[in-house]
């Protein structure tokens, strides 16, 4: 056995492959959240740090790059991503125009809205916005979607978009109950807390949740579903 050969099996090698493939698998999900989140991640980490009038220029900015990359590479934007650059944009907007309004501290308020119905719109399309989703995820699996799971995210997005419209509801209300400074307090609190939960339902609960509803027998039973039919 030469030398080149232990190397080759050498189980040294194994945390290397492993830290390979944790970073692989790191760049990916950070390549994702660039290619459907990147103007609303851009406008609000810098809005927190430098204010409204450096955060809609850092959408811009993102917007262009992400365009760029996909004309250059011959790819097609994502739906969310084309949503989240014209609500970074278009609400960008207003917040630099209404800063000084009374009605600056209801804005929220249709953001949500303006959420909620693009969430449901695509209700009546072929593909939620949740199934676009979870749908790259089970394919890098090896599966293909099903028409039970195919339910079940539209079930999901129903859920999204009444979230969203409760939480519209719930801002108008704190923008008319509080003052300003007070009410943006409120405002964030309830906000992150509600939604990052809705998040960490959706991440982690998603699949206790269809195993439950397939054994109680509210989806219909699995079937696969042709790509072009979704």
């Amino acid at each position: 056995m030469t030398i080149e050969s232990v190397a080759k099996t050498s189980p040294r090698q194994e945390p290397v492959n492993f830290i390979e493939s944790k970073l692989e698998k790191l760049l990916g999900a950070l390549r994702y959240s660039f290619s459907n989140f990147g103007p609303i991640i851009s406008f609000y980490v810098v809005n927190h740090f430098w204010g409204l009038r450096p955060a809609v220029l850092s959408s811009l900015v993102c917007i262009v790059i992400e365009v760029a990359d996909k004309y250059w590479h011959k790819k097609h934007l994502t739906l969310f991503f084309k949503f989240c650059a014209a609500t970074a944009l278009v609400f960008g907007g207003i917040d630099l125009y209404l800063q000084k309004s009374v009605f600056f501290k209801y804005e929220a308020a249709l953001t949500n809205l303006f959420t909620a119905a693009f969430f449901g719109s695509t209700l009546f399309g072929e593909k939620t916005i949740i199934l676009q989703f979870a749908e790259s995820r089970i394919k890098a699996s090896g599966h293909e979607v099903t028409s039970d799971q195919v339910t079940f995210f539209r079930l999901f997005t129903m859920l999204w978009t009444g979230y969203f419209v409760i939480k519209s509801g719930v801002y108008v209300w704190i923008a008319h109950r509080y003052g300003l400074e007070k009410g943006l307090i409120i405002r964030a609190i309830v906000g992150n807390v509600s939604l990052y939960a809705l998040i960490g339902i959706s991440m982690f609960g998603a699949k206790p949740i269809f195993m439950a509803f397939k054994k109680w027998g509210l989806l219909s039973p699995s079937k696969p579903v042709i790509s072009k039919a979704l």
